[in-house]
């Protein structure tokens, strides 16, 4: 019944018949699953907590599991704020997160423009041993170079918080191998940041170590270039890319064409 009133959306019922079901000591792991999920989902809040405290106090072993699937459901749900609070409330607890719920909440803080906030959990997690693999490195990366660009994150020298450079160092002294996401992040910022140079480097030192460059790699490459006006580059990695059953979309395609426009104006001016 609880599980059927989540599927029929009706959530308070199915709250309330949790309640009387735990009373009685009887509840089901994956009811509790379901019904936090729901309410997560529905802006219940308040009653996820009430939940969780009630799985805690039964003593099922359950407390630990259902808080990383409140987090993790706030959190792809766009409650940042509440997916905050309730990691505070899990660390009161006397809980330690795990490398999944570190990283969700690193994500969720370089979302929500905290940085230093992302930057003190980062380095918390490595205090406690808890070794960051390359989803947490690639999330920071992506976080600090968005931060850059918007220029808002100073330290009070005056110092950007984070280094780039030394993130992507530090990933290759603890023997994290980067892969697609992680290259194609540092790209896609270099890139934004007008250091072009930067990208191809990083592009063809992929390439080099065996990498497979995806659609977003190439697509913040080609797009590169034809701001730039290096049509002939931009056409070769057109080309490369639709070679390996890649489609560009529709906006790569714009920009494409508009990088021929302009390189025919130039040649046209000349």
């Amino acid at each position: 019944m609880v599980n059927g009133y989540c599927e029929a959306n009706l959530i308070k019922k199915s709250y309330e018949l949790f309640l009387i079901l735990s009373n009685q000591g009887n509840i089901s792991k994956g009811s509790c699953f379901k019904l936090l999920d729901k309410l997560c989902k529905a802006d219940g809040i308040q009653e996820a907590i009430m939940l969780l405290d009630t799985v805690m106090a039964l003593n099922v072993g359950l407390g630990k599991i259902m808080y990383y699937k409140a987090i993790a459901a706030m959190c792809q749900d766009g409650k940042l704020e509440y997916a905050r609070s309730l990691f505070h409330l899990f660390i009161k607890k006397g809980f330690t997160p795990d490398l999944i719920t570190y990283t969700i909440m690193i994500n969720t803080y370089c979302r929500i423009n905290y940085l230093q906030k992302a930057h003190e959990l980062f380095e918390d997690m490595k205090r406690k041993g808890i070794k960051p693999d390359v989803v947490t490195y690639t999330v920071i990366l992506d976080g600090n170079l968005k931060a850059n660009l918007r220029r808002h994150f100073l330290s009070p020298s005056g110092k950007r918080t984070w280094d780039v450079t030394s993130l992507w160092r530090e990933m290759q002294q603890m023997e994290i191998t980067q892969d697609v996401v992680s290259y194609t992040v540092l790209i896609d910022g270099q890139i934004r940041a007008a250091n072009f140079q930067d990208a191809i480097s990083l592009f063809d030192e992929m390439v080099d170590r065996g990498i497979q460059p995806d659609t977003v790699t190439y697509s913040a490459m080609i797009s590169g270039f034809c701001i730039r006006g290096n049509m002939e580059k931009a056409d070769t990695l057109l080309k490369e890319m639709s070679s390996k059953g890649m489609t560009p979309d529709s906006d790569l395609i714009s920009a494409f064409k508009r990088g021929i426009m302009k390189a025919r104006k130039v040649q046209f001016q000349k």
